[in-house]
């Protein structure tokens, strides 16, 4: 057990980490046992930290300890201002008011050099008026007019900062959940709205606020968030939202950018999916995701890499709105911003896409067989696409084998969620009609089923290669 934990986090140390938590073994506050530092240096240098002869049991468990608290330890130094305000609390707790004073009037400081900012500071407020008040409240016996005024501003303060803060939470949670669920009268999504967003009245406040809070352009920008996502059809809601976005951007940390970026990119994904000015809206998505790649939004410190979604939405995306080169563009760039591990296949994933689109297919085919991946959602589109690829070069036998393949394994497949299922099967049926007639010598005979299976598909609910498969039927006809 505490061989998988060491390991654990030991390999999510970069360089700098591991020789900071070296000298954390150094200091014999942290450390008691002054030959655990070579011990544990020799086991790391011999790449076996469970090695026999290096470690024994309780030195393991307690470099365990170790670990954890060189980590809690690098939280508080990594936050500054988290930092000073354990101290402010601290020295409240222990009634030394001048050094208090100080403090406090240093962390003022703090909060006013911040020049882009995000909601996580406004619990710091929060926690910084609450020590004034209540420092200011006990402080001295004698209650004045002035004094009784400052206190209960300090208490205003606070709670402006937590109720803005409270508000940004329940707005991002519940666009978050419109996106996820994507059914627009859902009873959970309406309950939701109903208990959770209704009451709050956020133009209300923020019109209260507006004037004399500093913060309050993050509630004007997340009141602009929410009216996008619930008014999806008014399309002004989100031009305006992307220009509030715009203008407030050089204050917000980059961080705080990502989120809304992403708010727009998943609102471009909602009207793509219900096929509102689709054509705007994938260009508009393309773009928005390229400002994304460009500026390194994604590339945190927990997570250094691109996700797999963001790059395969993107690719397929990208070539359905005909940015054909900038979509070759994006994989070769960016497939490399990718996990290790994810990097070569989502580039074979990538060009598969690409080849297809240009019209290449043997390309194409050549790709999607090199592609292995672990991720099912992946793994069923590399099937489909295999066996487009392969009636696309008139391999049709090999294209009813991939058929006849992937559809037992479909069959067997527990994990996939039911809507898709479906539509993967509503496609499969159809694809396998397109192979019955395509193979057959002369296809103008059965014009009038090819016809009917043609008046069908245009009906139909939309799914991955309709358009494609209405299409070839076309085809088939003249």
């Amino acid at each position: 057990m505490h061989k998988k934990r060491i390991i654990s986090v030991l390999n999510s140390f970069d360089r700098a980490d591991g020789k900071r938590f070296e000298k954390f073994l150094e200091s014999s506050y942290f450390n008691n046992r002054p030959g655990l530092k070579k011990k544990y240096l020799n086991a790391r240098r011999a790449k076996n930290i469970d090695k026999s002869g290096f470690l024994t049991g309780k030195e393991k468990s307690y470099i365990t300890s170790l670990i954890i608290n060189y980590l809690k330890q690098r939280s508080i130094e990594k936050d500054e201002l988290e930092s000073e305000l354990k101290l402010l609390r601290e020295l409240f707790l222990r009634k030394q008011s001048r050094i208090f004073d100080t403090t406090s009037k240093k962390i003022m400081s703090g909060f006013n050099s911040k020049k882009r900012v995000e909601p996580q500071l406004l619990l710091k407020l929060y926690d910084y008026y609450t020590l004034l008040y209540n420092q200011h409240l006990t402080s001295s016996s004698k209650l004045n007019q002035a004094k009784v005024r400052k206190t209960l501003n300090y208490m205003l303060k606070a709670g402006i900062s937590l109720t803005v803060y409270q508000m940004i939470t329940v707005v991002i949670d519940y666009t978050s959940i419109i996106f996820y669920k994507n059914i627009p009268d859902d009873e959970f999504v309406n309950d939701y709205y109903d208990l959770m967003i209704r009451p709050l009245n956020i133009d209300y406040f923020y019109n209260k606020i507006k004037s004399d809070y500093e913060y309050a352009f993050l509630l004007e920008l997340y009141s602009s968030m929410i009216k996008s996502h619930i008014n999806i059809k008014d399309e002004s809601e989100y031009e305006r939202y992307k220009n509030l976005l715009l203008k407030y951007s050089s204050r917000l940390e980059k961080s705080e950018v990502t989120v809304h970026l992403q708010s727009l990119l998943d609102y471009c994904t909602r009207k793509i999916i219900r096929m509102q000015n689709e054509n705007y809206f994938l260009s508009e998505r393309f773009e928005i995701a390229m400002l994304l790649a460009e500026n390194g939004f994604f590339l945190k410190d927990i997570y250094p890499y691109i996700p797999t979604d963001f790059f395969a939405t993107t690719v397929i995306l990208g070539l359905q709105a005909n940015k054909i080169e900038e979509t070759r563009n994006f994989i070769v760039l960016y497939s490399s911003k990718l996990s290790k591990d994810d990097a070569l296949p989502m580039r074979e994933y990538g060009f598969a896409h690409y080849y297809f689109k240009t019209g290449d297919y043997n390309l194409s085919l050549e790709h999607i067989l090199n592609f292995k991946t672990k991720n099912d959602n992946f793994r069923h589109d590399s099937k489909i696409l295999e066996i487009v690829c392969y009636y696309k070069i008139k391999d049709f036998d090999k294209s009813e084998n991939a058929l006849k393949s992937y559809s037992e394994f479909l069959s067997v497949e527990k994990f996939l969620v039911k809507s898709r299922k479906s539509r993967i099967k509503i496609f499969l049926g159809s694809f396998k009609k397109l192979i019955k007639y395509a193979s057959m010598a002369d296809t103008r005979k059965y014009k009038n089923e090819i016809s009917f299976i043609l008046h069908n598909l245009q009906k139909s609910e939309d799914f991955n290669y309709r358009d494609w498969l209405i299409g070839e039927f076309r085809e088939l006809l003249y």
